[in-house]
């Protein structure tokens, strides 16, 4: 979690944001992260209404990312004891495209066309998932931009982060 502190308050800061929101955001995320790899469902539900979730080229259904990400296969069955035959329910359990409440809270989702580690269709699942479930969502797609945003790209996945930040956190 150090990291995502030593990557996230400054940019926040400087962009107007208090420290003790961002921290509070931070802590809550891990906290909702953490309930959620365990399953334990009242937590989840509890925090959901709490996080300001975004997302770049993040996964939403690692039952369908085999032959479709150029490391799926090497790296998800490290992660989850097996592959998605050997260990399917873990792989819906560690999916959250499966986890969609109409609890959740406000989610921006940021994805390249052309990310070859998670295919660009993973966005537009959980996108659905949702909308379906009336939940608040955004989905910032980047034409031609891969797994790991640079330039213009990361530029446009930032600033749309931040105002995401601003429309929430700010009221």
């Amino acid at each position: 979690m150090r990291d995502v502190y030593a990557g996230i308050d400054q940019p926040v800061i400087a962009e107007g944001f208090a420290a003790s929101k961002v921290s509070e955001l931070l802590e809550v995320s891990r906290s909702g992260f953490y309930a959620w790899r365990r399953g334990e469902e009242s937590l989840r539900e509890e925090r959901d209404r709490e996080l300001m979730p975004e997302n770049y080229y993040g996964p939403s259904d690692l039952t369908r990312s085999y032959g479709k990400s150029v490391d799926a296969a090497e790296v998800l069955p490290l992660w989850l004891g097996g592959d998605a035959t050997k260990e399917h329910r873990r792989h819906i359990q560690a999916s959250p495209l499966y986890w969609v409440t109409p609890n959740a809270a406000p989610t921006l989702l940021i994805h390249g066309t052309k990310d070859t580690y998670v295919n660009y269709e993973q966005a537009e699942w959980i996108h659905e998932r949702l909308k379906a479930t009336d939940v608040e969502v955004e989905l910032l797609t980047l034409d031609g931009a891969g797994h790991g945003f640079k330039g213009a790209d990361a530029e446009r996945a930032e600033r749309a982060m931040f105002d995401f930040f601003a429309k929430h956190l700010l009221k």
